[in-house]
């Protein structure tokens, strides 16, 4: 991946997306409404916003991007989610 990302200036992030949503796992989803929502779901996850502070990936804003840290930063984050998440 960072060979890849190291031929742009910028992050791809419309390629990472089509990557992923369509060639990593575009054969295994064969019925086009399940395409189509995957491609939906990584709009969420594959965009330049994730890699602003305190980014949120659920409407509870429990799973968001933290600033840079260390291990034990990252960990002290992960012990603070709840063991089961809500739908």
């Amino acid at each position: 991946l960072l060979a890849f990302l190291d031929k742009y200036d910028q992050v791809p992030y419309m390629v990472i997306k089509f990557l992923t949503g369509q060639i990593n796992y575009g054969g295994r989803v064969t019925d086009d409404w399940d395409r189509r929502t995957l491609m939906t779901l990584l709009d969420m996850f594959i965009t330049p916003e994730t890699m602003e502070d305190y980014y949120k990936f659920s409407p509870s804003g429990i799973y968001a991007s933290i600033p840079a840290t260390d291990q034990a930063g990252y960990l002290e984050y992960l012990e603070g989610w709840p063991i089961n998440a809500e739908p």
